[in-house]
């Protein structure tokens, strides 16, 4: 995910009041899935399988951004340029 939004801290959407339960953090790393992306006032916001090609889940919706004028969102534009080659 990293190198597709890059390192720094970036504006992602949510309307939702769910979240990872920080109990679960050190079981979701043994089951092999990489903790990607927190919130500054709250807790882990995306997932990826490291060993699937193109596997993340987020508790943002990188959709909304455009919505909101920030055009596409990085993970949509990738994802699109992954379905397209597959």
């Amino acid at each position: 995910m990293a190198q597709i939004c890059g390192s720094e801290p970036f504006v992602g959407f949510h309307y939702c009041n769910y979240g990872v339960n920080p109990d679960y953090q050190t079981a979701l790393e043994e089951a092999g899935l990489r903790l990607s992306a927190f919130a500054v006032d709250a807790g882990i916001e995306a997932i990826e399988l490291s060993t699937h090609p193109f596997y993340m889940g987020t508790l943002f919706q990188p959709q909304m951004g455009l919505l909101q004028g920030f055009g596409l969102h990085p993970l949509i534009e990738t994802f699109l340029n992954v379905a397209e080659t597959a």
